[in-house]
């Protein structure tokens, strides 16, 4: 599973140093200090939700100078697009289904 974290650093800290740091972290795939209502955005991965979390809460939101952290959780559909797929087409007449 995929998520995307903002995370807020406290004032005075080296925002791209901490998402040099960040970005080490074994489940960080990617991590940039940003212009925004956060101050680094990541990318991370792990098998569940829970595994997403744990790696937040127990590697990113202990680290000196995080201050906040909000997990964004990636929805992904492509397990379901042959289902959903032949279930849109099967309501059609041959041939006179939506362009997929």
């Amino acid at each position: 599973m995929r998520a995307y974290v903002e995370i807020d650093i406290e004032p005075g800290r080296d925002v791209i140093a901490s998402a040099e740091f960040i970005r080490q972290i074994e489940g960080v795939i990617e991590a940039y200090a940003v212009s925004d209502k956060c101050d680094i955005f990541a990318a991370v991965e792990a098998p569940d939700f829970k595994g997403i979390y744990e790696l937040v809460m127990r590697k990113i939101q202990v680290i000196r100078g995080v201050v906040d952290t909000r997990i964004l959780p990636c929805i992904e559909f492509e397990d379901r697009k042959a289902s959903v797929t032949k279930d849109i087409e099967s309501t059609f007449p041959e041939g006179a289904g939506p362009p997929l």
